[in-house]
């Protein structure tokens, strides 16, 4: 009788847990997305708030030279293939890549893209998507640099999910700047010394030292 209980309590407890209808597909093996030999990279993936089985994927595609994109609408089993159209590829001749993207709470798809030319400006530009993935919005430019020491690199785009707003971050590569340790090849840290007990290394007694920083 105590054993027919415990089934029966285990059975209770699966049919609790059992994911629902719209809840994602668990894929157990890879997917090959793109099954191309333009050596894509450095991806991104999203998943819709709304339903769960809509993602979107975005990577360095070197066969568009823009950024793919990627959307499925079964949980990543089967993907349809596409890249950001709309980029003014005249001025940023080199292509478009690093990626990145999310869902907003209503169900929208944003990506941002980083345009780059051989010796002209970069630029980022963003693009939205109504329908999960299946169209793109003309791409806006919303920030951009004139030369190449000032380079726009690595943009990283998150979503507020409490003020439904993206976030938007990225690097401006600064030029050369001076060399703050002056040729020097020997670093330690007097306070990390200190608090070790340890005094300072013998290479550097006699020698002026160069602060870089307070460490």
């Amino acid at each position: 009788m105590n054993k027919l209980v415990l089934l029966a309590a285990l059975v209770a407890a699966w049919f609790a847990i059992a994911p629902a209808a719209n809840a994602a597909t668990l894929i157990t093996g890879p997917t090959n997305m793109t099954a191309d030999a333009d050596g894509d990279n450095e991806v991104d993936i999203a998943i819709n708030p709304l339903n769960t089985k809509n993602l979107v994927s975005a990577w360095n595609d070197y066969g568009s030279n823009s950024c793919g994109i990627g959307t499925s609408f079964d949980g990543g089993q089967t993907w349809s293939i596409d890249y950001l159209h709309g980029i003014d590829f005249a001025t940023y001749d080199y292509g478009a890549g690093d990626p990145s993207l999310g869902f907003l709470n209503d169900g929208t798809a944003v990506i941002t893209c980083n345009a780059w030319s051989i010796s002209k400006p970069t630029a980022l530009y963003t693009s939205y998507s109504t329908d999960g993935g299946r169209s793109w919005a003309a791409p806006s430019k919303v920030a951009s640099e004139g030369n190449l020491g000032k380079n726009i690199d690595h943009p990283m785009l998150t979503i507020d999910k409490y003020n439904n707003r993206v976030l938007l971050s990225y690097s401006i590569w600064n030029g050369s700047t001076p060399d703050p340790t002056q040729g020097a090849t020997h670093f330690y840290s007097p306070s990390a010394q200190a608090a070790l007990g340890r005094q300072p290394p013998s290479w550097a007694n006699g020698r002026e030292p160069t602060v870089i920083g307070r460490h």
